[in-house]
Protein backbone atom coordinates (compact mmCIF):
# COMPACT_ATOMS: atom_id res chain seq x y z
CA UNK A 1 0.00 0.00 0.00
CA UNK A 2 2.17 2.77 -0.92
CA UNK A 3 1.54 5.84 -3.66
CA UNK A 4 4.07 6.14 -6.41
CA UNK A 5 5.11 8.91 -9.04
CA UNK A 6 2.19 7.97 -11.31
CA UNK A 7 -0.41 8.10 -8.58
CA UNK A 8 0.82 11.70 -7.56
CA UNK A 9 0.80 12.45 -10.88
CA UNK A 10 -2.93 11.07 -11.34
CA UNK A 11 -4.25 12.95 -7.92
CA UNK A 12 -2.76 16.61 -8.52
CA UNK A 13 -3.95 16.38 -12.04
CA UNK A 14 -7.88 15.38 -10.42
CA UNK A 15 -7.00 18.40 -8.25
CA UNK A 16 -6.42 20.56 -11.18
CA UNK A 17 -9.13 19.33 -13.40
CA UNK A 18 -11.91 18.57 -11.00
CA UNK A 19 -11.52 20.90 -7.43
CA UNK A 20 -10.48 18.27 -5.80
CA UNK A 21 -10.29 19.51 -2.04
CA UNK A 22 -7.54 17.28 -0.08
CA UNK A 23 -8.38 19.72 3.53
CA UNK A 24 -9.94 16.79 4.36
CA UNK A 25 -8.76 13.36 4.00
CA UNK A 26 -9.02 10.03 5.40
CA UNK A 27 -6.49 6.88 4.22
CA UNK A 28 -7.80 3.38 3.66
CA UNK A 29 -4.41 2.14 4.85
CA UNK A 30 -1.65 4.48 5.75
CA UNK A 31 -0.12 5.00 2.99
CA UNK A 32 3.49 5.00 2.13
CA UNK A 33 5.70 7.33 -0.20
CA UNK A 34 7.84 5.47 -2.96
CA UNK A 35 8.92 7.99 -5.23
CA UNK A 36 12.79 6.61 -5.52
CA UNK A 37 14.55 7.29 -8.65
CA UNK A 38 11.30 9.81 -9.65
CA UNK A 39 12.12 12.49 -7.89
CA UNK A 40 13.88 14.36 -11.43
CA UNK A 41 10.39 13.57 -12.92
CA UNK A 42 7.93 14.81 -9.97
CA UNK A 43 10.08 17.94 -9.76
CA UNK A 44 8.19 19.36 -12.44
CA UNK A 45 5.47 19.57 -10.37
CA UNK A 46 6.04 20.02 -6.89
CA UNK A 47 8.85 20.67 -4.35
CA UNK A 48 9.51 16.99 -3.76
CA UNK A 49 11.61 17.99 -0.66
CA UNK A 50 8.22 18.78 0.80
CA UNK A 51 6.41 15.79 0.63
CA UNK A 52 9.26 13.52 2.10
CA UNK A 53 8.98 12.59 5.60
CA UNK A 54 11.57 10.35 7.51
CA UNK A 55 9.09 7.61 8.12
CA UNK A 56 8.37 7.43 4.84
CA UNK A 57 4.70 7.37 4.87
CA UNK A 58 2.49 10.34 2.83
CA UNK A 59 1.17 13.08 5.63
CA UNK A 60 2.98 15.84 4.45
CA UNK A 61 2.08 15.11 0.60
CA UNK A 62 -1.05 15.00 1.37
CA UNK A 63 -0.45 18.61 3.58
CA UNK A 64 1.05 19.37 0.23
CA UNK A 65 -1.75 18.78 -2.30
CA UNK A 66 -4.18 19.94 0.59
CA UNK A 67 -2.35 23.54 0.09
CA UNK A 68 -1.71 23.87 4.07
CA UNK A 69 -1.33 21.98 7.23
CA UNK A 70 -4.17 19.38 7.92
CA UNK A 71 -5.43 16.10 9.96
CA UNK A 72 -5.07 13.05 8.03
CA UNK A 73 -6.71 9.91 8.71
CA UNK A 74 -5.91 6.54 8.16
CA UNK A 75 -7.94 3.54 8.97
CA UNK A 76 -6.45 0.45 9.54
CA UNK A 77 -7.54 -3.48 10.90
CA UNK A 78 -4.36 -3.22 12.61
CA UNK A 79 -1.81 -0.71 14.65
CA UNK A 80 1.23 -1.75 13.12
CA UNK A 81 1.32 1.29 11.12
CA UNK A 82 0.57 3.99 13.61
CA UNK A 83 -3.22 4.34 11.45
CA UNK A 84 -5.26 6.78 13.77
CA UNK A 85 -8.20 4.78 13.21
CA UNK A 86 -8.40 1.00 13.66
CA UNK A 87 -11.36 -0.57 12.34
CA UNK A 88 -11.67 -3.77 9.96
CA UNK A 89 -12.95 -2.19 7.02
CA UNK A 90 -14.80 -6.16 6.46
CA UNK A 91 -16.93 -4.82 8.45
CA UNK A 92 -19.58 -1.58 8.70
CA UNK A 93 -17.76 1.30 9.47
CA UNK A 94 -19.37 3.60 12.43
CA UNK A 95 -22.18 6.89 12.44
CA UNK A 96 -19.45 8.97 13.49
CA UNK A 97 -17.00 8.43 10.10
CA UNK A 98 -20.09 8.84 7.97
CA UNK A 99 -19.96 11.63 5.46
CA UNK A 100 -17.12 13.18 7.32
CA UNK A 101 -14.47 13.35 4.81
CA UNK A 102 -13.98 15.72 1.43
CA UNK A 103 -11.95 12.69 0.01
CA UNK A 104 -11.52 9.42 0.52
CA UNK A 105 -8.29 7.98 -1.10
CA UNK A 106 -7.74 3.96 -1.50
CA UNK A 107 -4.43 3.43 -3.01
CA UNK A 108 -4.43 -0.64 -2.72
CA UNK A 109 -5.91 -1.60 0.22
CA UNK A 110 -9.63 -3.04 -1.06
CA UNK A 111 -8.42 -5.28 -2.70
CA UNK A 112 -7.04 -7.23 0.25
CA UNK A 113 -10.35 -7.83 1.82
CA UNK A 114 -12.36 -9.94 1.37
CA UNK A 115 -16.12 -8.67 2.00
CA UNK A 116 -14.99 -5.94 -0.92
CA UNK A 117 -18.59 -4.97 -1.52
CA UNK A 118 -18.69 -4.07 2.30
CA UNK A 119 -15.40 -2.09 2.19
CA UNK A 120 -16.31 -0.29 -0.86
CA UNK A 121 -20.00 0.81 0.86
CA UNK A 122 -17.70 1.75 3.48
CA UNK A 123 -15.63 4.23 1.49
CA UNK A 124 -18.65 5.69 -0.30
CA UNK A 125 -19.97 6.09 3.08
CA UNK A 126 -17.30 8.14 4.12
CA UNK A 127 -17.46 10.69 1.94
CA UNK A 128 -19.57 13.25 2.73
CA UNK A 129 -22.08 15.10 -0.43
CA UNK A 130 -20.35 17.01 -2.52
CA UNK A 131 -16.73 14.91 -2.00
CA UNK A 132 -14.87 12.78 -3.62
CA UNK A 133 -13.86 9.00 -3.33
CA UNK A 134 -10.30 7.99 -4.85
CA UNK A 135 -9.70 4.23 -5.76
CA UNK A 136 -6.48 3.44 -7.47
CA UNK A 137 -6.22 -0.79 -7.40
CA UNK A 138 -5.80 -3.63 -9.34
CA UNK A 139 -7.42 -4.42 -12.58
CA UNK A 140 -4.86 -7.63 -14.72
CA UNK A 141 -2.44 -9.10 -14.65
CA UNK A 142 -1.01 -8.81 -10.43
CA UNK A 143 -1.61 -12.53 -10.09
CA UNK A 144 -1.70 -13.37 -6.39
CA UNK A 145 -1.04 -9.98 -5.39
CA UNK A 146 -4.60 -9.45 -3.37
CA UNK A 147 -8.09 -11.64 -3.32
CA UNK A 148 -9.45 -9.79 -6.43
CA UNK A 149 -8.62 -7.59 -9.67
CA UNK A 150 -11.08 -5.53 -11.08
CA UNK A 151 -13.08 -4.58 -14.27
CA UNK A 152 -14.07 -1.38 -15.10
CA UNK A 153 -17.42 -2.49 -15.29
CA UNK A 154 -17.96 -2.86 -11.48
CA UNK A 155 -17.39 0.73 -10.51
CA UNK A 156 -19.47 2.27 -13.50
CA UNK A 157 -22.11 0.15 -12.30
CA UNK A 158 -21.99 0.42 -8.61
CA UNK A 159 -20.74 4.36 -8.42
CA UNK A 160 -24.14 5.42 -10.56
CA UNK A 161 -26.58 8.09 -9.38
CA UNK A 162 -28.91 5.39 -8.17
CA UNK A 163 -26.37 5.09 -5.35
CA UNK A 164 -25.29 8.33 -4.92
CA UNK A 165 -22.03 8.50 -7.27
CA UNK A 166 -20.95 9.67 -10.29
CA UNK A 167 -17.55 8.69 -12.13
CA UNK A 168 -15.84 11.92 -13.40
CA UNK A 169 -12.63 9.98 -14.41
CA UNK A 170 -11.11 6.39 -14.90
CA UNK A 171 -7.88 5.65 -16.37
CA UNK A 172 -6.46 2.29 -17.01
CA UNK A 173 -1.99 2.08 -16.29
CA UNK A 174 -0.49 -0.06 -18.12
CA UNK A 175 2.93 -0.68 -16.94
CA UNK A 176 5.55 -3.33 -19.05
CA UNK A 177 8.69 -4.04 -18.33
CA UNK A 178 11.30 -5.29 -20.77
CA UNK A 179 15.18 -5.33 -19.56
CA UNK A 180 16.06 -2.04 -18.22
CA UNK A 181 12.97 -0.84 -20.26
CA UNK A 182 9.68 0.61 -18.29
CA UNK A 183 7.16 1.44 -20.64
CA UNK A 184 3.86 2.82 -18.49
CA UNK A 185 0.83 3.84 -20.94
CA UNK A 186 -2.76 5.62 -19.96
CA UNK A 187 -5.85 5.01 -21.31
CA UNK A 188 -8.79 7.29 -20.62
CA UNK A 189 -11.90 5.03 -20.00
CA UNK A 190 -15.62 6.00 -20.79
CA UNK A 191 -18.87 4.82 -20.00
CA UNK A 192 -19.14 2.01 -21.77
CA UNK A 193 -22.03 0.50 -19.53
CA UNK A 194 -24.55 3.05 -21.87
CA UNK A 195 -24.08 0.63 -24.74
CA UNK A 196 -26.02 -1.70 -23.19
CA UNK A 197 -23.08 -4.32 -23.68
CA UNK A 198 -19.82 -5.46 -21.69
CA UNK A 199 -16.52 -4.69 -23.12
CA UNK A 200 -13.86 -7.43 -22.70
CA UNK A 201 -10.52 -6.47 -23.23
CA UNK A 202 -6.79 -7.84 -22.45
CA UNK A 203 -3.85 -6.02 -21.81
CA UNK A 204 -0.20 -7.26 -21.75
CA UNK A 205 1.48 -5.41 -18.75
CA UNK A 206 0.36 -4.92 -15.02
CA UNK A 207 -2.58 -3.06 -15.06
CA UNK A 208 -4.59 -0.90 -12.45
CA UNK A 209 -7.69 1.47 -12.80
CA UNK A 210 -7.49 4.79 -11.13
CA UNK A 211 -11.19 6.00 -10.46
CA UNK A 212 -12.76 9.14 -9.58
CA UNK A 213 -15.91 9.52 -8.42
CA UNK A 214 -17.54 12.52 -6.79
CA UNK A 215 -20.80 11.81 -4.06
CA UNK A 216 -24.05 14.02 -5.35
CA UNK A 217 -26.80 11.80 -3.44
CA UNK A 218 -27.34 9.74 -0.80
CA UNK A 219 -25.69 6.28 -0.45
CA UNK A 220 -28.45 4.12 0.01
CA UNK A 221 -28.22 0.91 3.39
CA UNK A 222 -28.32 -1.74 -0.10
CA UNK A 223 -26.21 -0.88 -3.28
CA UNK A 224 -28.29 -1.62 -6.23
CA UNK A 225 -25.59 -3.40 -8.88
CA UNK A 226 -26.16 -5.41 -11.70
CA UNK A 227 -24.09 -5.99 -14.78
CA UNK A 228 -24.93 -4.07 -17.32
CA UNK A 229 -24.21 -6.65 -20.20
CA UNK A 230 -27.45 -8.98 -18.41
CA UNK A 231 -29.79 -6.38 -18.14
CA UNK A 232 -29.93 -5.54 -21.65
CA UNK A 233 -30.83 -8.80 -22.33
CA UNK A 234 -33.03 -9.26 -19.86
CA UNK A 235 -34.58 -6.09 -21.26
CA UNK A 236 -34.94 -7.83 -24.61
CA UNK A 237 -38.21 -8.04 -25.85
CA UNK A 238 -40.55 -10.45 -24.69
CA UNK A 239 -42.03 -10.98 -28.22
CA UNK A 240 -41.61 -14.77 -28.56
CA UNK A 241 -41.46 -13.94 -32.42
CA UNK A 242 -39.60 -10.99 -32.78
CA UNK A 243 -36.66 -12.95 -30.65
CA UNK A 244 -37.14 -16.09 -32.91
CA UNK A 245 -37.21 -13.74 -36.24
CA UNK A 246 -33.36 -12.00 -35.06
CA UNK A 247 -32.13 -15.34 -34.71
CA UNK A 248 -33.27 -16.36 -37.84
CA UNK A 249 -31.74 -13.08 -39.56
CA UNK A 250 -28.50 -13.92 -37.48
CA UNK A 251 -28.46 -17.51 -39.08
CA UNK A 252 -28.73 -16.21 -42.48
CA UNK A 253 -26.15 -13.76 -42.36
CA UNK A 254 -23.94 -16.47 -40.95
CA UNK A 255 -24.74 -18.77 -43.37
CA UNK A 256 -24.53 -16.42 -46.32
CA UNK A 257 -21.31 -14.81 -45.44
CA UNK A 258 -19.29 -17.73 -44.01
CA UNK A 259 -18.92 -18.47 -40.28
CA UNK A 260 -15.15 -16.83 -40.29
CA UNK A 261 -16.08 -14.21 -41.74
CA UNK A 262 -19.23 -12.99 -39.76
CA UNK A 263 -16.89 -13.78 -36.76
CA UNK A 264 -14.34 -11.22 -38.29
CA UNK A 265 -17.03 -8.58 -38.76
CA UNK A 266 -18.17 -9.06 -35.11
CA UNK A 267 -14.51 -8.79 -34.01
CA UNK A 268 -14.44 -5.29 -35.98
CA UNK A 269 -17.31 -4.21 -34.30
CA UNK A 270 -15.44 -5.13 -31.34
CA UNK A 271 -12.41 -3.51 -32.13
CA UNK A 272 -14.25 0.00 -33.03
CA UNK A 273 -16.24 0.16 -29.83
CA UNK A 274 -12.55 -0.82 -27.51
CA UNK A 275 -11.25 2.39 -29.54
CA UNK A 276 -14.63 4.56 -29.03
CA UNK A 277 -14.77 4.07 -25.40
CA UNK A 278 -10.81 3.76 -24.14
CA UNK A 279 -8.60 5.99 -25.93
CA UNK A 280 -4.87 6.61 -24.94
CA UNK A 281 -3.62 9.88 -23.30
CA UNK A 282 -0.25 11.20 -22.20
CA UNK A 283 -0.43 11.64 -18.48
CA UNK A 284 2.69 14.51 -18.72
CA UNK A 285 1.00 16.06 -21.27
CA UNK A 286 -2.22 16.52 -19.58
CA UNK A 287 -0.53 17.72 -16.20
CA UNK A 288 1.66 20.41 -17.90
CA UNK A 289 -1.00 22.15 -18.89
CA UNK A 290 -1.87 23.26 -15.25
CA UNK A 291 1.90 24.08 -14.68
Amino acid sequence: MSIGANDIKWLLLMKKKYGVDYSSIAMLGRQKLLIEGQVKLLSRYLNVNDIQQEDGYSEKFWNVLAGREIYVDSFDISSYENATVLHDMNKPISAEYMGKYGAVFDGGTLEHLFNYPQALHNAMNMVRPGGFLMLETAANNRFGHGFYQFSPELFFCTLTSRNGFEVLDMTEVCERKTGAIHRIKYYGISDFTKTGRSLETATRGITSLYVLARRIGDVPDDLVIQQNGFISTWDEPADLALRVKNKVRDAIIKRRVGLNFYNQLVGIKHSVLLKMYIREYDLDRELCKYF
